[in-house]
């Protein structure tokens, strides 16, 4: 009997994927993320992606997806425009 993941199970491997990909964009170990510094992200499942926004002022969301992840910023996209794009390179 297979069960439907929860919505926390979803934020919680999103997280997970999210830092994973961070790590690989930082430019140096001193600047990885781990899953611990994700904790205090608003995190919200919309549709088939995972929202996820850094604590304070952000000018960089994240759409994490079962395989992806993009980022976009509020100032210069809207959030219809991102999750397009999003759903396009997925």
């Amino acid at each position: 009997m297979n069960a439907e993941p929860t919505t926390e199970d979803v934020i919680a491997a999103a997280r997970i994927r999210l830092a994973e990909w961070l790590v690989l964009q930082a430019a140096g170990p001193e600047y990885a993320t781990t899953v611990q510094d994700l904790a205090d992200w608003d995190a919200e499942r919309v549709h088939e992606f995972v929202v996820l926004t850094p604590p304070g002022f952000a000018n960089q969301v994240f759409l994490v997806g079962e395989e992806s992840v993009d980022s976009y910023a509020p100032s210069s996209t809207s959030f219809d425009d991102a999750l397009a794009a999003a759903r396009a390179q997925s």
